[in-house]
């Protein structure tokens, strides 16, 4: 056996071990209990908070469960929880803030749970109002999800795993991050945006950004659809860049292995590099921007679609 093998084989079987040791440990904690109530996410029960208070910004924090935006339709604020004896909720208002805070008190090895009877864990917030001046969401998992007919001001949306769609309004700078899970952005009017996922793929589409709009991604894709901005950047490693009607002043992409395409609506002065791909650009316009664009093996083509 080659040593590369060995080494593969040695390592398969130090993780099966370890994992092994894991599953004694977590029933060890358990008492060696098996009844599917340590298993599962029932018992749950659904509280609703009543919000009396004016508020104009939000911060929810601290959440692995679904998180959903909704307008109120008798013109009051809540927020709808699924709760336990070890999962509750804290809603309250401060500073003209609503903050919503989930307290999560169960052991690690009861975070290992089967949704067997497929309850819901998911948190509600119906929004009396259609325009607030801030958002604040920090996720660990769970996706989020933000129709349209509201407006924010500043946007800060950051998750680990679950997905993010936001299709709200949002006029000033906007942040949106996520580690695993995919960003679908429609809609906002902002002064500045970030918008970054590792494994996820990212869209935006119908939006106007006044100055930077920055994306990145590591493997996965980047695409954008009628989008305009002042300068827009993407980095990427393995994945595509794909911008479809879109302009900015300037633009600068790079990516590793993936290709990079676009219909851009004005001439511009283009710049582009590759080691092993093909690149096909149309003439440069010298009263246009600059658009550099650099990759490693991927392809390069733009179109110039007025």
């Amino acid at each position: 056996m080659k040593r590369k093998g060995k080494i593969a084989l040695i390592t398969a079987s130090v993780l099966t071990g370890v994992g092994f040791l894991l599953l004694v440990c977590a029933l060890a904690l358990a008492g060696f209990d098996l009844d599917l109530d340590v298993l599962t996410i029932d018992n749950m029960v659904t509280n609703t908070y009543e919000v009396e208070q004016t508020f104009d910004r939000i911060s929810i924090s601290n959440t692995d469960c679904d998180l959903r935006f909704q307008p109120s339709q008798d013109g009051t604020c809540s927020v709808t929880c699924h709760e336990n004896e070890n999962i509750s909720h804290a809603v309250a208002v401060e500073n003209g803030t609503l903050t919503v805070t989930r307290s999560d008190e169960r052991k690690w090895f009861e975070r290992w749970s089967f949704n067997i009877s497929g309850s819901n864990t998911e948190i509600v917030v119906s929004l009396p109002q259609d325009e607030y001046d801030a958002l604040s969401i920090n996720s660990a998992s769970g996706n989020i999800y933000l129709p349209g007919g509201f407006t924010f001001g500043d946007v800060d949306i950051q998750s680990m795993s679950g997905d993010i769609s936001f299709l709200s309004d949002a006029t000033g700078s906007v942040g949106i991050t996520s580690i695993s899970g995919e960003i679908y952005v429609s809609g906002i009017n902002a002064s500045a945006a970030g918008i970054r996922s590792t494994s996820g793929d990212i869209f935006l589409g119908d939006s106007s950004v006044a100055g930077a709009l920055e994306t990145g991604s590591t493997s996965g894709e980047i695409d954008l659809d009628s989008v305009v901005c002042g300068q827009f950047s993407a980095r990427n490693v393995s994945g595509d860049v794909d911008l479809v009607h879109c302009d900015a002043h300037e633009l600068q992409i790079t990516s590793t292995s993936g290709d990079v395409s676009g219909s851009l609506l004005t001439g511009k002065v283009f710049n582009a590099d590759t080691v092993s791909g093909n690149i096909s650009l149309p003439a440069s316009d010298p009263k246009g921007g600059l658009c550099e664009v650099s990759t490693t093996s991927g392809d390069i083509e733009f179109i110039v679609a007025a």
